[in-house]
């Protein structure tokens, strides 16, 4: 018995063991798995705050989100969420994701109260937009741009009252892609587009990279106004290829010479400025623009013909904040070191797209007070800088980004860049008419009448007492009734644009139509000499 005691337990002791250590095995795999668990999240985690930091957003919102959907979210990668959908222009999920954070959290870092203000601004919520600028305003009140800001919001109708002098219509060259920065080229249009023909290795196309097109542009007899429809848009040049971006770019020299952004060469990817010139039928770069950097990027060139005065954007240290607008002068063989345009223009959000013309600097900034996102404004250049800058208001504006304009030099008409249609970092191009003829339209003029017969103008007599009815041709209607003078004058509202005839009734009963033309443009007058020649355009009155 002693031995089958003695046995037993051994065996007990040694069963104790074994449990003891696959006890101990088993804690010991779960805690690396623990460790890997908590190793993964970490690398996520970065992975994504490395993404954001190259400002590719998209990628680091979808690995901050699948962490949020792990239960491994927190109010950091809650914040980082709304910062993502900022960056990409979705502002309704912005404001979504910043209100999360703050009916679980705490109150937003300032910075972000100031990102939920634009977003909510860019949803037209002015009133809520108002109260997050106020609320910043308490932490810092002598922001002088916030203060701005909600006055223009508090008055934002004034925006758009010169609406009437603009129209805006978009381009066929548009896709369901980014098109955008377009300026004019020999007879077409260069711009730029991240349509997806650009195939990286192994076939897959990719249309993150945005590449120089060129098209050709046309007038339109039915829509009235320019239209690339000559043919399809085809890549601008083999020569100016870079790795990653192309674009955008200025020409000058009468189209000899240009300007443009690529992407650095090397790892960088920061973008930079080069110089090409037109020689044997193709382009061929001459050099780079001489404060290219590793540490910052240069873009959105903006020349004038000489090729002596030259605007760019660049987030270069130094400046008020985000991108600001430069200016450089070529002299003396060489380009002079930047000079910032200072605070009239820059701002400690971002100005990019440059474009001087007529004394006026026009540019974008989502940093001035505005309607929503990026606007568009013009400041007049003074002897010692640049006046205050003005908002261009709707429709040149609307509360999603707006910029990239460039002016023809008729200056009646050019092309901007808008993400109206879709939102988000689907940028389309438009054509914009300028100064259009507003309604309602005061018109006047003397009526008067001959006999066909007649051969010397001095013959034309005045028709006095006569009656006139101004008709929409489109939808033959009697939109304004008006009696001529006893010299034949004549004062008659025209309430919109459209096609209009006019029906004169004489004082004998006679009756004549003639039409009325009246051009798009804004004159600063509109008096009309009505000739009714009798017998050629009279109607038989029954």
């Amino acid at each position: 018995m002693r031995t089958y005691s003695t046995i037993a337990t051994a065996w007990t002791a040694t069963r104790s063991l074994v449990m003891v250590f696959l006890v101990s095995c088993m804690i010991n795999l779960e805690a690396e798995a623990q460790e890997t668990v908590f190793t993964l999240f970490r690398d996520e985690a970065a992975k994504a705050d490395e993404l954001f930091a190259k400002d590719k957003f998209e990628e680091a919102r979808d690995l901050f989100l699948n962490l949020q959907k792990k239960g491994r979210g927190g109010k950091e990668v809650t914040l980082k969420i709304a910062r993502c959908y900022y960056a990409l222009h979705q502002f309704r999920e912005t404001i979504e994701w910043y209100g999360r954070y703050k009916s679980q959290y705490q109150a937003l870092p300032p910075k972000d109260v100031l990102k939920l203000a634009e977003a909510q601004r860019a949803e037209n919520h002015y009133d809520k937009a108002i109260d997050l600028y106020r609320e910043y305003l308490q932490l810092y009140p002598e922001d002088e741009l916030v203060t701005k800001k909600i006055w223009r919001l508090k008055n934002i109708r004034f925006l758009f009252e010169d609406s009437i002098h603009y129209s805006t219509v978009p381009l066929p060259i548009n896709t369901p892609h980014g098109e955008l920065c377009a300026v004019p080229y020999r007879q077409g249009l260069v711009f730029m587009s991240n349509k997806p023909d650009n195939v990286v290795a192994g076939g897959r196309a990719k249309s993150s990279h945005y590449k120089l097109y060129y098209t050709n542009t046309g007038p339109d007899s039915v829509l009235g106004h320019r239209d690339a429809r000559s043919h399809q848009p085809v890549k601008f040049s083999s020569a100016l290829k870079a790795k990653f971006h192309e674009g955008p770019v200025a020409f000058y020299g009468d189209g000899k010479k240009m300007i443009y952004t690529a992407t650095a060469a090397g790892d960088s990817k920061t973008l930079q400025l080069f110089f090409a010139t037109w020689d044997e039928d193709t382009w061929r770069i001459s050099h780079a623009f001489p404060y290219n950097s590793d540490a910052y990027s240069v873009s959105h060139p903006a020349i004038n013909e000489e090729g002596t005065i030259l605007y760019f954007s660049s987030d270069m240290s130094g400046g008020h904040g985000g991108k600001d607008l430069y200016q450089s002068t070529f002299a003396n063989g060489q380009w002079t070191k930047p000079r910032n345009l200072g605070d009239q223009i820059n701002t400690y959000n971002d100005e990019v797209a440059p474009f001087f013309q007529g004394g006026y600097l026009y540019f974008a900034s989502n940093g001035h007070a505005g309607i929503g996102g990026m606007d568009i404004f013009k400041s007049l250049a003074q002897s010692d800088g640049f006046g205050e800058a003005e908002n261009m208001g709707y429709p040149v504006n609307t509360r999603f980004d707006d910029f990239g304009l460039i002016l023809m030099a008729d200056g009646m008409h050019g092309y901007l860049t808008s993400n109206r249609n879709k939102g988000g970092l689907d940028d389309d191009i438009y054509e914009l008419k300028i100064d259009l003829q507003a309604y309602p339209l005061t018109i006047q003029g003397t009526l008067q009448y001959k006999d066909a017969n007649w051969k010397d103008s001095s013959d034309i007599k005045v028709l006095p007492y006569a009656q006139l009815f101004l008709i929409d041709h489109t939808r033959n209607v009697i939109v304004h009734r008006s009696l001529s003078d006893s010299s034949g004058h004549f004062t008659m509202d025209v309430p919109y644009f459209s096609q209009y005839k006019i029906r004169v009734i004489e004082t004998s009963k006679e009756e004549s139509i003639v039409s009325l033309e009246i051009p798009k443009e804004r004159k600063s007058e509109h008096r009309h000499q009505i000739v009714i020649v009798k017998d050629v355009f009279r109607v038989k009155h029954e």
